[in-house]
Protein backbone atom coordinates (compact mmCIF):
# COMPACT_ATOMS: atom_id res chain seq x y z
CA UNK A 1 0.00 0.00 0.00
CA UNK A 2 1.50 3.42 -1.28
CA UNK A 3 1.33 6.22 1.34
CA UNK A 4 -0.63 9.62 0.39
CA UNK A 5 1.79 12.13 -1.87
CA UNK A 6 2.69 15.30 -0.44
CA UNK A 7 1.31 17.65 -2.55
CA UNK A 8 3.39 20.36 -5.10
CA UNK A 9 3.68 23.51 -5.07
CA UNK A 10 4.38 24.05 -8.60
CA UNK A 11 2.98 23.20 -12.12
CA UNK A 12 3.17 19.86 -13.19
CA UNK A 13 2.35 18.25 -16.23
CA UNK A 14 1.32 15.15 -14.42
CA UNK A 15 -0.97 14.88 -11.42
CA UNK A 16 0.29 12.80 -8.50
CA UNK A 17 -1.79 9.86 -7.49
CA UNK A 18 -1.34 6.68 -4.98
CA UNK A 19 -2.24 3.19 -6.58
CA UNK A 20 -3.24 0.30 -4.12
CA UNK A 21 -1.99 -3.26 -4.94
CA UNK A 22 -2.97 -6.40 -2.95
CA UNK A 23 -0.53 -7.35 -0.69
CA UNK A 24 1.27 -10.23 -1.03
CA UNK A 25 0.33 -11.74 2.42
CA UNK A 26 -3.05 -12.04 0.39
CA UNK A 27 -2.01 -13.11 -2.88
CA UNK A 28 1.55 -14.86 -4.01
CA UNK A 29 1.04 -14.16 -7.35
CA UNK A 30 -1.47 -10.81 -7.03
CA UNK A 31 -5.15 -10.47 -8.38
CA UNK A 32 -5.01 -12.49 -11.93
CA UNK A 33 -3.62 -15.54 -10.58
CA UNK A 34 -6.19 -18.72 -11.43
CA UNK A 35 -5.87 -21.30 -8.84
CA UNK A 36 -8.26 -20.20 -6.01
CA UNK A 37 -5.99 -20.76 -3.25
CA UNK A 38 -3.89 -17.27 -4.89
CA UNK A 39 -6.95 -15.55 -5.60
CA UNK A 40 -7.43 -12.32 -4.10
CA UNK A 41 -10.00 -10.23 -4.53
CA UNK A 42 -8.28 -6.62 -4.47
CA UNK A 43 -11.65 -4.94 -2.90
CA UNK A 44 -10.47 -6.24 0.75
CA UNK A 45 -7.87 -3.45 0.70
CA UNK A 46 -10.58 -0.42 0.96
CA UNK A 47 -12.46 -2.53 3.61
CA UNK A 48 -10.04 -0.53 5.74
CA UNK A 49 -11.25 3.36 5.33
CA UNK A 50 -7.74 4.53 6.06
CA UNK A 51 -6.51 2.72 3.28
CA UNK A 52 -9.18 3.40 0.88
CA UNK A 53 -8.94 7.08 1.43
CA UNK A 54 -5.40 6.71 0.85
CA UNK A 55 -5.30 5.27 -2.83
CA UNK A 56 -6.62 7.14 -5.79
CA UNK A 57 -7.13 3.90 -7.98
CA UNK A 58 -6.04 0.09 -8.45
CA UNK A 59 -3.27 -1.12 -10.43
CA UNK A 60 -3.70 -4.27 -12.13
CA UNK A 61 -0.81 -6.38 -13.56
CA UNK A 62 -1.71 -7.87 -17.13
CA UNK A 63 -0.71 -11.16 -16.39
CA UNK A 64 -2.83 -14.72 -16.37
CA UNK A 65 -5.30 -12.61 -18.05
CA UNK A 66 -5.57 -15.00 -21.08
CA UNK A 67 -6.88 -17.62 -18.99
CA UNK A 68 -9.16 -14.85 -16.75
CA UNK A 69 -12.42 -12.90 -17.01
CA UNK A 70 -13.16 -9.54 -16.44
CA UNK A 71 -15.99 -10.36 -13.66
CA UNK A 72 -13.30 -9.02 -11.32
CA UNK A 73 -13.15 -5.73 -12.72
CA UNK A 74 -16.80 -5.12 -12.80
CA UNK A 75 -17.14 -5.73 -9.07
CA UNK A 76 -14.30 -3.62 -8.09
CA UNK A 77 -15.83 -0.77 -9.91
CA UNK A 78 -19.37 -1.74 -8.61
CA UNK A 79 -18.20 -1.82 -4.96
CA UNK A 80 -16.06 1.42 -5.89
CA UNK A 81 -16.65 3.52 -8.90
CA UNK A 82 -15.01 6.22 -8.10
CA UNK A 83 -11.59 4.12 -7.94
CA UNK A 84 -9.77 4.41 -11.13
CA UNK A 85 -8.44 0.90 -12.66
CA UNK A 86 -5.19 1.12 -14.61
CA UNK A 87 -3.49 -1.83 -16.32
CA UNK A 88 0.06 -2.11 -15.86
CA UNK A 89 3.26 -4.08 -16.49
CA UNK A 90 1.58 -5.08 -20.01
CA UNK A 91 4.11 -7.99 -21.80
CA UNK A 92 4.63 -11.20 -23.89
CA UNK A 93 6.56 -13.96 -23.01
CA UNK A 94 6.99 -13.41 -19.56
CA UNK A 95 8.31 -16.00 -16.89
CA UNK A 96 5.61 -16.44 -14.19
CA UNK A 97 7.94 -17.15 -11.28
CA UNK A 98 4.78 -17.99 -8.88
CA UNK A 99 3.41 -20.71 -11.40
CA UNK A 100 6.97 -21.51 -12.61
CA UNK A 101 5.83 -21.52 -16.08
CA UNK A 102 6.51 -19.15 -19.37
CA UNK A 103 4.30 -18.14 -21.89
CA UNK A 104 6.00 -18.83 -25.12
CA UNK A 105 9.69 -17.19 -26.33
CA UNK A 106 10.47 -13.95 -24.80
CA UNK A 107 10.79 -12.41 -28.23
CA UNK A 108 8.94 -13.75 -31.30
CA UNK A 109 9.49 -11.41 -34.47
CA UNK A 110 6.85 -10.66 -36.45
CA UNK A 111 4.62 -12.62 -34.12
CA UNK A 112 0.78 -11.06 -35.36
CA UNK A 113 -0.73 -13.13 -32.31
CA UNK A 114 0.90 -11.32 -29.47
CA UNK A 115 -0.35 -8.01 -31.19
CA UNK A 116 -3.90 -9.36 -31.42
CA UNK A 117 -3.10 -10.87 -27.82
CA UNK A 118 -2.63 -7.13 -26.41
CA UNK A 119 -6.12 -5.86 -28.79
CA UNK A 120 -7.74 -8.27 -27.36
CA UNK A 121 -6.42 -7.61 -23.79
CA UNK A 122 -7.29 -3.82 -23.99
CA UNK A 123 -10.59 -3.73 -25.48
CA UNK A 124 -11.82 -6.34 -22.52
CA UNK A 125 -10.12 -3.88 -20.17
CA UNK A 126 -11.81 -0.62 -21.46
CA UNK A 127 -15.11 -1.83 -21.97
CA UNK A 128 -14.93 -3.01 -17.94
CA UNK A 129 -14.32 0.19 -16.43
CA UNK A 130 -10.59 0.33 -16.73
CA UNK A 131 -9.21 3.75 -16.91
CA UNK A 132 -6.08 3.12 -18.72
CA UNK A 133 -3.39 0.53 -20.15
CA UNK A 134 0.41 0.63 -19.56
CA UNK A 135 2.84 -1.74 -21.82
CA UNK A 136 6.06 -2.83 -19.60
CA UNK A 137 8.80 -2.36 -22.64
CA UNK A 138 8.75 0.44 -25.35
CA UNK A 139 12.37 -1.34 -26.56
CA UNK A 140 14.68 -4.16 -26.27
CA UNK A 141 17.34 -5.96 -27.14
CA UNK A 142 16.79 -9.35 -29.59
CA UNK A 143 16.61 -11.56 -26.52
CA UNK A 144 14.68 -9.35 -24.81
CA UNK A 145 16.59 -7.45 -22.13
CA UNK A 146 18.32 -5.84 -20.54
CA UNK A 147 16.27 -6.85 -17.20
CA UNK A 148 17.94 -6.85 -13.86
CA UNK A 149 16.78 -10.05 -12.77
CA UNK A 150 16.65 -11.41 -16.08
CA UNK A 151 12.83 -11.67 -16.91
CA UNK A 152 13.49 -11.26 -20.84
CA UNK A 153 10.23 -10.31 -22.75
CA UNK A 154 9.09 -9.24 -26.11
CA UNK A 155 8.66 -5.55 -26.63
CA UNK A 156 7.12 -3.22 -29.28
CA UNK A 157 10.45 -2.28 -30.81
CA UNK A 158 13.27 -4.77 -30.83
CA UNK A 159 16.73 -3.21 -30.81
CA UNK A 160 19.80 -5.05 -32.51
CA UNK A 161 22.88 -2.75 -31.96
CA UNK A 162 25.33 -4.78 -33.92
CA UNK A 163 23.72 -4.31 -36.69
CA UNK A 164 22.38 -0.51 -35.91
CA UNK A 165 19.03 -1.64 -36.78
CA UNK A 166 15.38 -1.85 -35.08
CA UNK A 167 12.82 -3.62 -35.41
CA UNK A 168 8.78 -2.40 -35.27
CA UNK A 169 6.97 -5.46 -34.03
CA UNK A 170 3.09 -5.70 -34.77
CA UNK A 171 2.70 -5.00 -31.27
CA UNK A 172 3.30 -1.34 -32.26
CA UNK A 173 1.29 -1.23 -34.54
CA UNK A 174 -1.67 -2.61 -32.85
CA UNK A 175 -0.53 0.13 -29.82
CA UNK A 176 -1.18 2.31 -31.99
CA UNK A 177 -4.89 2.30 -32.50
CA UNK A 178 -5.34 2.98 -29.62
CA UNK A 179 -2.66 5.57 -28.36
CA UNK A 180 -2.88 7.78 -31.35
CA UNK A 181 -6.79 7.59 -31.87
CA UNK A 182 -7.71 7.49 -28.19
CA UNK A 183 -5.94 10.50 -26.53
CA UNK A 184 -5.91 11.53 -22.71
CA UNK A 185 -9.28 13.13 -21.74
CA UNK A 186 -11.13 10.34 -24.21
CA UNK A 187 -14.62 8.85 -22.62
CA UNK A 188 -15.40 5.39 -23.32
CA UNK A 189 -19.10 5.09 -25.41
CA UNK A 190 -21.56 2.75 -25.02
CA UNK A 191 -20.88 -0.11 -27.61
CA UNK A 192 -23.56 -2.97 -27.93
CA UNK A 193 -23.73 -5.92 -30.92
CA UNK A 194 -26.48 -7.54 -32.09
CA UNK A 195 -24.53 -10.25 -33.35
CA UNK A 196 -20.49 -9.97 -32.40
CA UNK A 197 -19.34 -13.25 -33.36
CA UNK A 198 -16.33 -13.09 -34.64
CA UNK A 199 -15.65 -9.08 -34.43
CA UNK A 200 -14.71 -7.19 -30.75
CA UNK A 201 -14.53 -3.75 -30.42
CA UNK A 202 -14.80 -0.68 -27.83
CA UNK A 203 -15.41 2.96 -29.08
CA UNK A 204 -15.03 6.33 -27.43
CA UNK A 205 -15.60 9.79 -27.42
CA UNK A 206 -12.46 12.31 -27.50
CA UNK A 207 -13.04 15.43 -25.56
CA UNK A 208 -13.06 17.46 -29.71
CA UNK A 209 -16.48 15.10 -29.85
CA UNK A 210 -15.05 12.96 -32.42
CA UNK A 211 -16.39 9.60 -31.98
CA UNK A 212 -13.56 6.36 -32.42
CA UNK A 213 -14.29 2.77 -32.85
CA UNK A 214 -11.77 0.24 -32.95
CA UNK A 215 -12.80 -3.28 -34.21
CA UNK A 216 -10.59 -6.01 -33.62
CA UNK A 217 -11.30 -9.52 -36.36
CA UNK A 218 -9.24 -12.45 -34.97
CA UNK A 219 -10.91 -14.82 -36.94
CA UNK A 220 -9.69 -16.30 -40.56
CA UNK A 221 -13.07 -14.51 -41.95
CA UNK A 222 -13.78 -11.55 -43.65
CA UNK A 223 -16.90 -10.02 -42.12
CA UNK A 224 -18.94 -6.76 -42.99
CA UNK A 225 -20.04 -4.91 -39.89
CA UNK A 226 -22.83 -2.27 -40.22
CA UNK A 227 -22.34 0.55 -37.59
CA UNK A 228 -25.38 2.62 -36.98
CA UNK A 229 -24.99 5.50 -34.06
CA UNK A 230 -27.64 7.25 -31.74
CA UNK A 231 -28.56 9.69 -34.76
CA UNK A 232 -29.41 6.64 -36.77
CA UNK A 233 -26.77 7.75 -39.36
CA UNK A 234 -25.60 4.25 -40.81
CA UNK A 235 -22.16 2.75 -42.29
CA UNK A 236 -20.76 -0.83 -43.27
CA UNK A 237 -17.26 -1.87 -42.91
CA UNK A 238 -15.06 -4.72 -44.35
CA UNK A 239 -13.40 -6.36 -41.30
CA UNK A 240 -10.93 -8.51 -43.34
CA UNK A 241 -9.75 -11.42 -41.31
CA UNK A 242 -7.17 -10.91 -38.97
CA UNK A 243 -7.02 -7.37 -38.63
CA UNK A 244 -8.19 -4.56 -36.92
CA UNK A 245 -9.55 -1.75 -38.01
CA UNK A 246 -10.51 2.20 -36.15
CA UNK A 247 -13.14 4.28 -37.30
CA UNK A 248 -13.36 7.97 -36.81
CA UNK A 249 -15.94 10.41 -37.43
CA UNK A 250 -17.50 13.80 -36.03
CA UNK A 251 -19.91 13.41 -33.48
Amino acid sequence: MLPSLPTTQTPAMWQPCSLAYPPRQLSQCGNHAPQPTHHADPRAMWINEQMRNASSGLAVHFYMDSVNNTDILDRVHQDFPEKFILYTEACNGQFLRALDIRTGKPVVIGSWERGEGYSTDIIQVLTHWGSGWVDWNLALNPDGGPNIEGIFTDAQIIVNSTSDEFYKQPIFYHLAHFAKFVPPGSRRADLTTEDGKGVEGVAFLTEDQVAVIVLLNRSENNLTVAITDKEQRNVEVLVEKRTIHTILYNN
